[in-house]
């Protein structure tokens, strides 16, 4: 295996010594090249027009974060309430390909009437074909998720680049 020689900065020695401590038998190579491959998914994502996204996840202010890299390929919302205009309960979908190729469902459920929570949730696709399979299956599935047609398209068109509907056969 080859080796190679990094040169610490005097001020960054003492992180070093907590990274080695805290990697155990892993050993602080596991930890640099961890890191490194990090920096570089990262790098190569941007070039593709991705960033560091993060979402609040949870329900009103029970909420935790998370974070991934990736680029928002469609945005929709679906207002379904009970006034006139019926903007006074909504969903928005947001969904993102990450870095790795899998598609992200972000939901975030929304009420304007006092005492109803306000809800967000994910859901994750291993590409299109899996996300097109779960918003066709019916309501009673396990594994079905509602996905708005217009969601479904503009992903369709960000994925594959045209509209059509890839038949698998």
């Amino acid at each position: 295996m080859p080796k190679t020689s990094i040169y610490i900065r005097d001020e960054d020695v003492e992180m070093f010594e907590k990274a080695r401590k805290l990697a155990g038998e892993e050993g602080l190579s596991k930890v640099i090249a961890d890191t490194v491959k990090l920096y570089v998914r990262i790098k190569e994502a941007e070039k593709d027009g991705m960033e560091e996204i993060r979402l609040e996840i949870g329900v009103d202010d029970n909420t935790e974060e998370i974070a991934f890299i990736g680029k928002l390929i469609s945005e929709y919302t679906e207002d379904r309430g009970q006034t006139s205009d019926r903007k006074d309960r909504w969903t928005d979908y947001k969904a993102y390909l990450t870095s790795k190729g899998y598609l992200l469902l972000y939901k975030e459920h929304g009420s304007l009437w006092q005492g109803e929570t306000k809800r967000s949730e994910y859901e994750t696709f291993s590409g299109l074909g899996e996300f097109e399979g779960a918003a066709t299956r019916g309501a009673g599935d396990d594994d079905y998720v509602y996905i708005p047609e217009a969601v479904i398209g503009q992903v369709r068109e960000a994925v594959c680049g045209d509209k059509a509907t890839f038949l698998d056969i």
